[in-house]
């Protein structure tokens, strides 16, 4: 059965066999299945897991860029409202590290991708478990640990329990998630009440950051965001399907 339990052995024969699993190529996986995951992916695309999910993406590609750069000083995940990364950066590192959030999903969507097309599943799955166990190692609201540990303690489960084949559906639903959710996450700054500046709220949004850093107005990097993502999902799908 594809989506069986494996019987799992003693912890370090686990290990040892999770490092094979990682290094070495799977079986391809039948286009049917690419499809039906990418088409389950699309049914939960706006679901609030996979919203939040593709949100701890967006802040965890702040928190990267800023770190090659100048100093991340936490991550906010809240149930309700804004996301917010605390960064020291200045100049062009400003810049950069604000510009690629919101291609955070779809840049990670791309990774998972091209692992998926060069066959390793397995190595998706742990990559995005270590991701996620950096990203919970910034956040500091509980809800935000809350949803980051979850979601991590369920990709370990399947990751530590399940077979190869039950690994492989999760990888490419998790890829699949990704790289669809990229311009939903942008789509709505295309009208232009959410782009006007809110004069009560605690932070600014990324656009409004970088029409004050660079005086270009917001809807210019809308537009490009856009068609980033856009881009991004149709190279991911050829990765996925065809490469």
């Amino acid at each position: 059965m594809l989506l069986s339990v494996v019987a799992v052995p003693p912890s370090s024969g686990r290990i040892e066999q999770i490092t094979e699993q990682i290094a070495e190529r799977q079986s391809p996986t039948p286009g049917w299945l690419v499809v039906f995951t990418g088409l389950l992916a699309l049914m939960f695309v706006g679901t609030g897991v996979i919203r939040r999910l593709a949100t701890s993406s967006h802040e965890g590609a702040h928190a990267m860029a800023a770190s090659l750069t100048g100093r991340v000083g936490g991550v906010t995940l809240p149930r309700k409202g804004d996301a917010a990364t605390e960064v020291v950066v200045a100049g062009l590192a400003d810049f950069v590290t604000t510009f690629v959030g919101y291609l955070g999903p779809p840049l990670f969507g791309l990774l998972g991708a091209w692992l998926l097309s060069r066959h390793h599943p397995v190595a998706v799955l742990w990559l995005a478990i270590v991701l996620l166990v950096v990203l919970f190692w910034l956040v500091k609201n509980p809800f935000g640990l809350f949803f980051i540990g979850a979601v991590d303690g369920v990709l370990l489960l399947v990751a530590w329990n399940t077979t190869t084949g039950a690994q492989t559906v999760v990888a490419y639903f998790l890829v699949w998630s990704l790289l669809l959710r990229g311009m939903r996450h942008i789509s709505p700054f295309l009208k232009a009440e959410h782009r006007k500046i809110d004069r009560k709220a605690k932070g600014k949004s990324d656009y409004l950051v970088l029409r004050d850093l660079t005086y270009v107005p917001q809807i210019v990097f809308v537009v490009v965001h856009l068609g980033l993502c856009w881009a991004a999902l149709a190279f991911g799908a050829w990765l996925l399907l065809i490469a």
